[in-house]
C-alpha cells in the first residue's frame, strides 16, 4: 500500500523562453517509457514520488512538474489553464521525448484535459485521469463535502489573506515545523473515521511513508507562499477555455473515479466521459478520493504504461475484454459469455462504461442469453448517452440498455466486493434536489459560508475579532543590510508605499539578495504573513553592506549605516505621519559588523568592540523612539557559522571565533532590550532569535527538494541559499513568519 522514499532527488529547472523557470522531477526508471504526471490541488511535482517504486518495477519514467508559483517554478501572474500545455511541450522537447502518456490526478484533471486538447498528436499517445476535476464552473461540485462545494464556489471571490489564514492553519501549511513534527501532528490529528469511506482514506493517509511523501509535496507547494495556490484554485473554478468535445477523437482516455469520493464527485468523471464519447472509458471503483490513488495506483500506472508502449485501439480492445464484435453472435457463444456478468454476490464492483460498439455487442448478448445481473452500478444507453438516472436491474437486463459491468479479471486481478444493497441507488446517484428545495439548499450553503467567516469570533475575543475587520493603517519601518534591502528609494515620490503597492516598488520586478526577481523576508512579511496586507506599508531603509557604524571599519565606507538610515527616517519628507500605535521599527543588523569585528580583532573574541557597537546601536534606537516610534522588533544575528562561505571555511579558528562573537552579540542585544524596555513607558519591544529558525530548516532540508543544505543558486529557489552568504526563498519565508509571530506577540498585529 505504501510507496518507497526515493534515495535521491532529481529536481531540476528548465528556463522557458519568457525567462520563467519550470521545475520538474523524475521518478521511477529514468530509461523507461515516459509518463508525465500532473499534480493535484494543492500539490507539487513531489507528488510523483508516490509512483517512484512502481515506476522502477514497471519500467516507467515518471516526469512530474510544478505549476507556476509552486515549488521550483516561477510565478506566472496572468496564466490560464491552456498555458500549461505550452510549458509542458517545451519540457518534453527539452527531454527529447518522442512519445509519452499523461496522468492527471485530482486538481490536475483540467490541466491534463488541456494537454489532450492542445498537445501534438504525434507525441501524446494516451491519457489517464484519476478522480480529476471536470468543468467546475459548469457542473458544480454536487456530491462533494459542503466545504468543497462552498470553497470552489467562493474561490473567485476569496481575498488572499483568507487563503493564507486557512492554509497556515493546516498541518501542511505549518512551514516553520520540522518534517518529523509535521508528520507526528498529521498522524495524531488525522480525523478519526466515521464511515466506510473515512476508514479507507484513514488507512492510506496514516501510512507513514504515504504521509511523509504527501507532507513533503505540500511543503514544496508553499515554498513561494500561499498565493499561487489561490491562483490555481481560481483557475479551476473558471471556464476551462476550451470544449472537452473538441479534444481529438483518436486519443484514448481512461477515467478512474470513486463512488465514495466526496472531494471530486463521480459526476465529474461521467461528464468528461459523456463529452469525450467513444474515446473515453470510465472505471468506477468502490473507493473514496485518497484511497483510489494509493490502492489502485499500480493498476492505472500499469495500464497507462502499457498503452504508451503499444497504443492499442479504442473501445473494448482497450480493456482486452472477451467480447466478440461480430454482427451476428451465436446463441451458444452468448451463453458462454453470460458468466461474465454475474449477480451481486459474486462481488464485482467496477462499472466499466463501454464504447458504443461494445454496448451494442453486449446488448445483443443480453437479448439472446437473458443474463441476470444485479451488480450494474450505472449504465449507458445503446446510443452512447448516459441514462438520466442509473438503471438498477432486478431481473433480466432490459434490451434498450447496454450492460456496463463486465469481468475484467485479466486486467484487474483484485476487485473489492461490492457493498451496495440490491435495489438501492448508489450513493453517488442520488437524484437532484427537487426544484422547490433549491432555494433552501442555497440558503444552507450561504449560512455555512457565513459561519466560516464568523468562526474566529468563537475562538477570539469579540473586540479582537471585530478589530480585525477595521481598516487600520500600519507602517513598518525597516532598517538593515543586504539581507533586508529591496533598493527602495525613500526620496522618490513616485515610489512611496500604497494600498496597491505596499512595498513602494512601483510594482516593478524586485531583485533582492533572496533571489533574482524575488522579494526577501520584508516582502513576504507584508504580502504573505500579515493578516491585512493591503493596510501594512513597508518603508525599507536598509542598504547592502550596512553596519551599525561604518566609521569603525575601513572596508565598508560610503554606505548608509544604521545612523544614516535613521537620519533618512527622521526626514519628515520621506515618511508618512503616523500614530504611535500604527508604526513599528524592525531592525536587522549584525552580519557585516560581526564579519568586520572578527577580522579587525585578529580572529579573537573581543567583547569591548561589541559593547562599543551596542552603544551605537541603541543610540539609534533612542533616536527612533524620539521620532515617535513605540513598537520595536529586533532580529538577532543569524547563525553565521552555518552559511556556506563560513561553514566551508578551512580556518576553523576563524569560524569558532565568529560563532562566539555572534552569540555574544545576541546576548548583549537581549540585555539591552530589557534595559530599553525598563527606561521607557508605553514601549512594546520584542526579539526574533534566528538561530533556531535557520537550524530547523538546515537540519531538515529534505522536504525542500534541494541537493543539500550548503548549495547556492541565484534563483533563490532550487537551493536554500542564493549565494554563499545570502539566504534563499525558504529561509526568507521562515524569517518573515517569525517576525510576523513576534509582531503579534507584542500586540502590534
Amino acid at each position: 500500500m505504501s510507496g518507497s522514499l526515493p534515495e535521491h532527488d532529481s529536481s531540476e529547472t528548465l528556463v522557458l523562453p519568457d525567462g520563467r523557470k519550470l521545475g520538474y522531477s523524475q521518478f521511477g526508471s529514468l530509461t523507461g517509457k515516459p509518463v508525465v504526471f500532473v499534480h493535484g490541488h494543492p500539490g507539487s511535482r513531489l507528488e510523483g514520488a508516490h509512483l517512484h517504486e512502481l515506476g522502477l518495477r514497471l519500467g516507467a519514467r515518471i516526469i512530474a512538474t510544478d505549476r507556476p508559483g509552486v515549488g521550483l517554478s516561477s510565478p506566472h501572474p496572468n496564466r490560464t489553464i491552456l498555458d500549461f500545455p505550452k510549458d509542458l511541450e517545451r519540457l518534453t522537447d527539452h527531454l527529447k521525448l518522442e512519445k509519452y502518456g499523461i496522468l492527471g490526478v485530482s486538481g490536475g484533471g483540467p490541466y491534463a484535459l488541456a494537454c489532450a486538447y492542445a498537445l501534438p498528436k504525434k507525441k501524446l499517445r494516451c491519457m489517464s485521469i484519476v478522480c480529476g476535476l471536470g468543468p467546475v464552473s459548469e457542473i458544480g461540485m454536487r456530491g462533494a463535502t459542503v466545504m468543497h462545494q462552498v470553497g470552489f464556489k467562493m474561490y473567485p471571490y476569496t481575498p488572499a489573506f483568507v487563503n493564507r489564514w486557512y492554509w497556515r492553519s493546516q498541518t501542511g501549511g505549518s512551514l516553520d515545523w520540522s518534517e518529523e513534527k509535521r508528520l507526528e501532528h498529521h498522524l495524531n490529528n488525522y480525523p478519526k473515521p466515521k464511515t466506510v469511506a473515512d476508514e479507507k482514506n484513514f488507512e492510506v493517509m496514516t501510512d507513514k511513508t504515504n504521509a511523509r511523501l504527501f507532507l513533503r509535496s505540500v511543503q514544496a507547494t508553499f515554498a513561494q507562499g500561499f498565493d499561487p495556490t489561490l491562483q490555481d484554485g481560481k483557475l479551476l473554478s473558471k471556464p476551462l477555455g476550451f470544449r472537452i468535445e473538441d479534444i481529438r477523437a483518436d486519443l484514448p482516455v481512461r477515467l478512474w473515479y470513486g463512488n465514495l469520493d466526496v472531494n471530486v464527485p463521480l459526476h465529474h468523471g461521467e461528464t468528461i466521459a459523456k463529452r469525450l464519447g467513444d474515446q473515453a472509458t470510465l472505471t468506477v471503483l468502490d473507493e473514496p478520493h485518497a484511497s483510489i490513488f494509493f490502492k489502485w495506483r499500480e493498476q492505472f500506472l500499469q495500464d497507462l504504461h502499457d498503452r504508451s508502449r503499444h497504443h492499442i485501439g479504442q473501445g473494448a480492445a482497450l480493456w482486452k475484454l472477451k467480447v466478440w464484435r461480430h454482427r451476428a453472435i451465436s446463441q451458444a457463444r452468448a451463453q458462454q459469455l453470460c458468466p461474465l456478468v454475474p449477480p451481486l454476490h459474486c462481488g464485482l464492483a467496477p462499472a466499466l462504461y463501454a464504447s458504443k460498439a461494445t454496448s451494442a455487442t453486449l446488448q445483443r448478448i443480453s437479448r439472446s442469453a437473458k443474463c441476470w445481473s444485479a451488480s450494474v452500478l450505472s449504465v449507458r444507453q445503446g446510443n452512447g448517452d448516459f441514462c438520466a438516472r442509473p438503471f438498477w436491474p432486478v431481473g433480466p437486463i432490459r434490451p434498450k440498455y447496454a450492460i456496463a459491468v463486465v469481468r475484467a479479471a485479466e486486467y484487474i486481478p483484485k476487485v473489492p466486493a461490492c457493498s451496495l444493497q440490491h435495489g438501492r441507488y448508489p450513493p453517488f446517484a442520488s437524484p437532484f434536489l427537487p426544484a422547490m428545495r433549491k432555494e433552501v439548499f442555497v440558503t444552507i450553503l450561504f449560512a455555512f459560508a457565513v459561519s466560516i467567516l464568523l468562526f474566529p469570533f468563537l475562538v477570539t475575543s469579540p473586540v479582537s475579532y471585530l478589530k480585525s475587520f477595521t481598516k487600520r493603517q500600519s507602517y513598518i519601518f525597516i532598517f538593515g543590510d543586504s539581507y533586508t534591502t529591496s533598493a527602495w528609494d525613500p526620496y522618490n515620490p513616485q515610489l512611496q508605499p500604497s494600498e496597491l503597492d505596499p512595498l513602494g516598488s512601483g510594482n516593478a520586478t524586485i531583485t533582492t539578495s533572496a533571489g533574482k526577481g524575488l522579494t526577501n523576508w520584508v516582502g513576504k512579511l507584508v504580502l504573505d504573513h500579515l493578516p491585512l496586507p493591503n493596510t501594512a506599508f513597508a518603508y525599507n531603509y536598509a542598504t547592502g553592506a550596512a553596519t551599525v557604524n561604518c566609521d569603525r571599519y575601513d572596508f565598508v565606507k560610503n554606505v548608509s549605516d544604521f545612523r544614516g538610515q535613521t537620519e533618512e527616517f527622521k526626514d519628515i519628507a520621506t515618511r508618512p505621519a503616523f500614530k504611535a500605535s500604527e508604526g513599528v521599527a524592525v531592525v536587522f543588523f549584525g552580519i557585516n559588523d560581526l564579519f568586520a569585528h572578527t577580522m579587525v580583532t585578529a580572529q579573537s573574541h573581543n567583547d569591548t568592540i561589541i559593547v562599543e557597537t551596542m552603544d551605537d546601536y541603541w543610540t539609534q534606537m533612542e533616536n527612533l523612539y524620539d521620532a515617535g516610534l513605540r513598537n520595536f522588533v529586533i532580529l538577532l544575528a543569524q547563525p553565521l557559522e552555518r552559511i556556506p562561505k563560513i561553514a566551508l571555511w578551512p580556518d576553523r579558528v576563524y569560524v569558532d571565533s565568529l560563532a562566539a562573537n555572534r552569540a555574544e552579540w545576541s546576548r548583549q542585544l537581549l540585555q539591552r532590550i530589557d534595559v530599553f524596555r525598563a527606561a521607557h513607558d508605553h514601549v512594546a519591544i520584542g526579539a526574533v532569535d534566528l538561530v533556531p529558525v535557520f537550524d530547523n530548516i538546515l537540519d531538515n532540508s529534505e522536504p525542500y527538494a534541494v541537493p543539500d543544505n550548503m548549495c547556492a543558486a541565484p534563483d533563490g529557489i532550487s537551493c536554500l541559499w542564493s549565494d554563499t552568504i545570502h539566504a534563499g526563498q525558504v529561509l526568507h519565508d521562515a524569517i518573515a513568519a517569525s517576525v510576523a509571530a513576534e509582531l503579534s506577540r507584542i500586540g502590534f498585529v
